[in-house]
């Protein structure tokens, strides 16, 4: 310990006589800058990986950001051919179904006309939660655009799509948002295409189930149609 409270490191080494095993001879030598230079390494090195993991989870952080939609916290369609991708990968290799489905809310446009775009902000934000809780864990959401909402269901058939489906647009027209003191009722209709009977890729599964949309928006709208 030096006057002014710091430690002295030393090394020690022996080195013993052949000639008189009674003598030995001692060095001793100071080694007190080259240890605190590795004591320093170390913090260095602690500190680099603690910013290095904070920059990891900033990372992660942005890239969630960029998937996501900031109004239902659903995944964007930027992530959607990203992730429609893997999954029909999957799919190919595992010889398993998938299903697309497309939902949009019925008179839309009429809502916000009358209600203003708080309230169509509202019911978008309702809307998503509900898909959400009556959804599997497999299930994977997307805010597809402004009032429309698609579905990836992996390993999942025709029939089991259409309960899906069918589920939600039932939850849907129960639930009521209120606005300028109404009850205000909301619909939807969806289009659903199965993977590989409507398409074997991101691009003819997403139009064919938008195409079976179209049919049931046409058909009177509030109603599941398969493509």
């Amino acid at each position: 310990m030096t006057d002014d409270g710091h430690c002295q490191h030393f090394k020690l080494q022996a080195a013993f006589s052949d000639s008189d095993p009674d003598s030995c001879l001692l060095v001793m030598q100071d080694i007190s800058e080259l240890e605190n230079a590795i004591e320093l390494l170390k913090k260095q090195n602690e500190q680099l990986q603690q910013r290095l993991a904070t920059i990891e989870q900033l990372k992660n952080r942005i890239r969630e950001q960029s998937i996501r939609d900031p109004l239902t916290n659903l995944y964007n369609r930027r992530f959607l051919n990203e992730f429609m991708e893997r999954e029909l990968a999957l799919a190919r290799r595992n010889q398993k179904p998938l299903a697309v489905v497309m939902l949009d809310l019925d008179h839309f446009k009429q809502l916000n006309d009358q209600f203003g775009h708080q309230t169509g902000d509202k019911v978008i934000e309702m809307v998503a939660k509900h898909l959400l809780r009556q959804s599997r864990r497999t299930d994977v959401l997307f805010r597809y655009g402004g009032e429309e909402f698609l579905v990836i269901l992996p390993n999942t058939n025709a029939s089991q799509a259409q309960h899906l489906a069918e589920n939600w647009r039932v939850h849907v027209e129960q639930a009521q948002v209120f606005a300028k003191h109404q009850a205000v009722n909301i619909t939807l209709s969806a289009g659903i295409s199965i993977y590989p009977e409507h398409g074997s890729t991101a691009f003819n599964l997403i139009q064919a189930a938008d195409e079976a949309l179209y049919q049931a928006k046409a058909a009177g709208r509030n109603q599941v149609v398969m493509c």
